[in-house]
């Protein structure tokens, strides 16, 4: 009865494999079903450049040439979304820091008395 069962799911195109935890279920993707394959290479750093430039201005940063440049530079071999995930964590690390304060102190800002979150350390 398993044998049936597995002969036709593997007829199906799903590969079973056997562990000591259990049956596993992987999917097998047939390739075939595509015409083409398309390979698209990794942004080189002016392009790594101009997509952190636009995913900083996409969510409100304003970024400096040379900051972009940088940036730029330390992210060789990332992709695209490579970058615009590390753009989204560096937009939520003040949420991220705040969550941990315990209290806030007065900073001043380009002349302007503002609210900054303390650590508990601080």
């Amino acid at each position: 009865m398993v044998f049936s069962y597995l002969v036709l799911l593997i007829l199906l195109g799903v590969l079973i494999l056997l562990l000591e935890e259990g049956f596993y279920f992987f999917f097998l993707i047939n390739f075939d079903r595509f015409q083409r394959r398309i390979y698209i290479p990794l942004p080189d750093e002016e392009a790594r450049g101009y997509l952190i430039n636009m995913s900083a201005e996409k969510a409100g940063m304003k970024l400096s040439e040379n900051e972009v440049k940088e940036l730029a530079s330390k992210t060789a071999g990332y992709s695209g979304s490579d970058i615009a995930i590390f753009i989204n964590d560096a937009i939520y690390m003040p949420v991220r820091e705040s969550q941990e304060s315990t209290h806030f102190k007065k900073v001043m800002v380009e002349g302007k008395e503002k609210w900054a979150p303390c650590n508990p350390n601080d």
